[in-house]
């Protein structure tokens, strides 16, 4: 709740500090000595207000603190938190504003954005006048007013689980759809070389071996005459190189019988020998495989020569071409795998669809019976605020087609209050009543009527007695003194019968000097609230019999 407003250099007021309290506060005063100053102070503090007008003719500056007591406001400590301006018990919003325009915001010492002070302001306290910033007025309350009214938190919290689940399949699939559509030309690209190296049929290792088949087919001449020739010197003729061994391993043989030493050496020719065998019989082997091929070596080179031309076109290394087809078919597979994503999203996002609107068209039912009580309700406290011809009325307003996707996390309907004042008289937007006492009024009602539902911890009234008196004006004082059960009210009131019903009672006084004026607010004792409700009675001539009845109202109003 607010506990202390602190001015400085607004309108008629030079310096003011001020106190306040929980439950019920009256202001009053005489015509013209600034019954508003303190709404006007709250206006420009929580950011719905510019100071330029506001500041004293003799200041070069207006600045204005209101402290607010949160300890017991868990909204209000969590919304501090998350935007890192931790506070514990108290709340401290400042502004100052310069006459030259430059304006300032501070929330508990640090400078803010004027949004972000007027977002948390809207948090702490509601005005309700002719001009103030009503959030009776803002387009998403009359929803959350009716949800609340309604308590089906579980059946909203699903239409809008069931809402993101739906929108979270439409975007994805609109960016799938956009990314295919903007790839197709992609696509076509792709599928063209993957069918051109297709039909290469190139093999990992190929090129290597064509290659290495290559060379060999061009130099068969040479291997044939090499080959032979090689044959000749190993096996055939009487120096051969194995006739030659045989008969140093003879020698070798014959000697080591005078010397055993020689007996490794023969050995080792012995192995040789074998070995050269080998060696000849595998070279004849070899001979037999070779053989003058020119169609062979014609169509490989064809094929050398097409592998080749493909990996210059796409500006590999040949021996890369099958690795650059597995690569064009994975970015083929993640394209065709894109088209399969799309008709499962297609298929959720309807499952998803049905869901939202099998839940969304059971909110809209219940919202209808919801609304029903809800301007029963506060119509009957119209009537009771000497508005016996009023009505209050909840429209819902489909948001367009289903069909178009014209819905949204909060259902399928807009909310409005409309409401009609005089017989006849078509049912308008709130925002369309003419009177600020009337309107003042239609709050009171709703703010009574919804009390149950609504946290915000200070509410402040201003014309909301207009244009009644006697039972009226006691009726509207009792509806404040009720809501003022479950939080803080501060109400700007010039009749008696609501002043007596405040549990504490400010009164502004102006006093003129020769080039200024001066205002006050302070709080009065009882005697004092006898003086100035007998004033309010009787005017200039006040009796004793008016402060009997001006005693007798505050002790019977409490």
């Amino acid at each position: 709740m607010l506990t202390e407003v602190t001015v400085n250099h607004l309108a008629t007021v030079e310096h003011l500090t001020l106190e306040l309290n929980s439950q019920l506060t009256v202001i009053t005063g005489e015509t013209g000595a600034g019954k508003s100053i303190l709404l006007d102070a709250l206006e420009f503090v929580l950011g719905y207000r510019s100071g330029s007008q506001l500041i004293r003719h003799d200041c070069n500056r207006l600045e204005v603190t209101a402290a607010f007591d949160i300890r017991t406001l868990p909204q209000i400590l969590l919304w501090l938190k998350d935007n890192d301006l931790d506070s514990d018990e108290e709340c401290l919003l400042r502004r100052i504003h310069h006459r030259e325009g430059r304006s300032k915001a501070y929330l508990n010492g640090h400078p803010v954005p004027l949004q972000t002070q007027k977002t948390l302001g809207g948090l702490l306290m509601d005005i309700h006048g002719q001009h103030a910033p009503q959030s009776l007025l803002q387009a998403g309350t009359p929803r959350q007013l009716l949800d609340a009214f309604g308590d089906y938190d579980h059946l909203l919290s699903k239409v809008t689980h069931r809402y993101q689940q739906w929108k979270q399949c439409h975007q994805q699939l609109h960016t799938l759809k956009t990314a295919i559509a903007h790839d197709q030309a992609q696509r076509e690209l792709l599928e063209f070389q993957l069918n051109e190296l297709n039909t290469l049929e190139m093999q990992d290792n190929e090129w290597l071996e064509l290659t290495e088949l290559h060379t060999r087919l061009n130099h068969m001449d040479t291997l044939i005459s090499s080959v032979q020739q090689l044959t000749q010197t190993l096996t055939t003729g009487d120096h051969s190189l194995l006739d030659q061994l045989n008969h140093v391993e003879q020698q070798l043989v014959n000697l080591s019988t005078h010397d055993s030493q020689l007996e490794g050496i023969s050995q080792l020719l012995g192995q040789a020998n074998i070995q050269v065998h080998e060696a000849s019989g595998e070279l004849r082997q070899y001979s037999d495989t070779l053989e003058n091929d020119p169609e062979q070596l014609q169509h490989l080179e064809q094929r050398l020569e097409l592998i080749h031309n493909i990996a210059r076109k796409y500006r590999i290394a040949p021996e890369e071409i099958p690795n650059k087809q597995r690569v064009l078919q994975q970015q083929l597979d993640k394209q065709n795998n894109n088209e399969q994503e799309v008709s499962r999203l297609e298929s959720q996002m309807i499952k998803s669809r049905e869901g939202y609107l099998k839940s969304a068209q059971q909110l809209t039912q219940i919202r209808k019976t919801t609304a029903t009580k809800l301007a029963q309700s506060v119509t009957r406290y119209l009537h009771d605020l000497a508005m016996p011809a009023g009505t209050f009325n909840v429209k819902l307003t489909p948001l367009g087609p289903i069909e178009n996707g014209q819905f949204s996390a909060e259902g399928l309907e807009s909310i409005n209050f409309l409401v009609s004042t005089n017989p006849g008289q078509p049912a308008q937007p709130l925002s369309k009543v003419a009177s600020g006492g009337e309107l003042s009024r239609i709050s009171l009602a709703i703010l009574v009527a919804t009390a149950r539902v609504r946290h915000t911890p200070t509410l402040m009234f201003d014309e909301v007695d207009v244009g009644v008196g006697g039972a009226v004006a006691e009726t509207v004082g009792r509806l404040l003194q009720t809501l003022a059960e479950s939080r803080q009210i501060i109400c700007i009131t010039h009749l008696p019968q609501v002043a007596s019903l405040g549990k504490h009672h400010l009164l502004v006084e102006k006093s003129l000097a020769k080039n200024s004026a001066h205002s006050t607010i302070r709080h009065l004792s009882f005697q004092e609230r006898v003086e100035e409700i007998s004033r309010m009675l009787g005017g200039v001539n006040i009796t004793e019999q008016t402060r009997k009845h001006a005693t007798e109202m505050i002790r019977s109003m409490q």
